[in-house]
């Protein structure tokens, strides 16, 4: 994307010069109108954490992975690469969508039309299940022979980074 952005797609985390903080992120992203959420291993119902965060936030998501956003998420609330033939092509639809304060901003209020369910609640309960199993270790044990049965088959990207 900075190819055709003359350099000026901010990267941050393990690609970009800076790894903020997840308070951090919070604070950054807000000056943003996209978040940039691709998954570096592409699965079949996988979505990144990223993407959860950036739909929180009045800022649009732009998504690339195996997950079927389409069947799983609201129509029209993210950007989705698959719907570009190359990186060019979604480069000149966000710079239109930027620039467009009208398309711009009903996307975000289509976002504000569902909540988003998730947060400590939701992460307590999953770590009390976790420790449950884990006390009865005898009761939950599973032998898992090949990875690709529970993530199915997943695979490196392999478009233009």
């Amino acid at each position: 994307m900075n190819k055709y952005k003359n350099g000026t797609v901010d990267i941050f985390g393990g690609c970009g010069k800076y790894k903020p903080t997840w308070e951090e992120i919070v604070k950054i992203i807000t000056n943003y109108k996209f978040y940039i959420a691709f998954v570096n291993s592409i699965c079949i119902d996988y979505f990144k954490e990223k993407f959860f965060l950036a739909f929180a936030y009045d800022i649009i998501p732009v998504v690339r992975g195996g997950a079927d956003y389409a069947r799983n998420v609201p129509d029209g609330t993210y950007v989705d690469t698959q719907d570009f033939e190359s990186t060019e092509e979604l480069v000149g639809s966000l710079m239109q969508l930027a620039s467009d304060e009208k398309m711009y901003t009903e996307i975000l209020r289509r976002k504000d039309r569902y909540q988003l369910c998730a947060g400590s609640h939701l992460f307590d309960e999953g770590v009390c299940r976790i420790c449950k199993k884990l006390n009865d270790i005898d009761r939950h044990r599973a032998n898992v022979l090949n990875n690709s049965e529970i993530m199915g088959n997943c695979r490196s990207p392999t478009d233009e980074q």
